[in-house]
């Protein structure tokens, strides 16, 4: 790669990930870069718009509207739906577990995309179809992003429909259970759905923060052991932060 072009791109990429405006002096000493060459190439993203100048007193830069153009053009064209595919994959194989894509439909949670393994357990759900909210993994995933009142809200008047044994029937029951994922960092459906059947969800958040969809891993219960249950969570975690970071997401915790 030309030395001009991917110094242009390593300032972009610093002054992207920078909690404030940079110097000049400030960014040649972060890219171990001569000031001199810093300066040209700076001088050129300020004439066309990659990099603004925020202080001209202080003389200081900060990212500029061209870069966020593009960055915000690259949202827009990316398929979330096609961005997860891989991961979904790769969390299937490393946990040989059937994964999940679900986005949220009023109260109910529409199944996306799945992809099982060849040890994988095999669900009910089936692409296009709908789940509530309240007794699903990715559903509890997207539900524990919301502010209480918007779930008491959402079931105000309803009637929950018990489908195991095990499944959350009180909306109290059910707020204390979503602040337990927002602690633990992601969801669990402990046969709630269906009797045999453990599922584990985290949310899908975009470059503004917002859950859009979440992930899941769904295994056999007594298949399970303290260290898959602890091995699962982990590979599910840093896949749906991986896909939040491809979709925009800055952010370090999906809750």
């Amino acid at each position: 790669m030309n030395s001009t072009s991917a110094r242009t791109l390593q300032i972009l990429s610093l002054l992207s990930q920078a909690d404030q405006p940079m110097t000049l002096t400030q960014i040649s000493e972060m890219l171990s870069a001569p000031v001199s060459s810093t300066c040209n190439i700076i001088s050129t993203m300020l004439k066309l718009g990659f990099v603004r100048l925020s202080d001209p007193k202080m003389k200081t830069y900060t990212i500029g509207i061209k870069a966020y153009e593009a960055g915000i053009a690259y949202i827009k064209n990316t398929n979330f739906v096609g961005v997860a595919k891989p991961f979904l994959e790769k969390m299937s194989r490393e946990s040989e577990t059937t994964t999940f894509l679900g986005v949220q439909n009023g109260a109910r949670i529409v199944y996306l995309d799945k992809v099982e393994s060849s040890k994988s357990v095999r669900t009910t759900a089936v692409l296009g179809s709908y789940k509530g909210m309240y007794f699903t993994g990715l559903g509890k995933a997207i539900l524990a992003s919301m502010p209480d009142k918007a779930v008491e809200d959402m079931y105000y008047g309803s009637v929950f429909q018990a489908y195991t044994e095990n499944t959350i029937c009180d909306i109290e029951r059910l707020k204390d259970d979503l602040q337990q994922t927002r602690e633990r960092g992601y969801a669990i459906d402990d046969r709630e759905g269906e009797i045999s059947l453990y599922c584990i969800a985290a949310p899908v958040r975009n470059h503004a923060g917002k859950v859009i969809a979440a992930v899941s891993i769904a295994s056999f219960y007594d298949l399970l052991t303290e260290e898959s249950r602890k091995k699962n969570a982990d590979i599910l975690v840093s896949n749906a932060v991986e896909i939040s970071r491809l979709l925009g997401y800055s952010g370090t915790l999906l809750y």
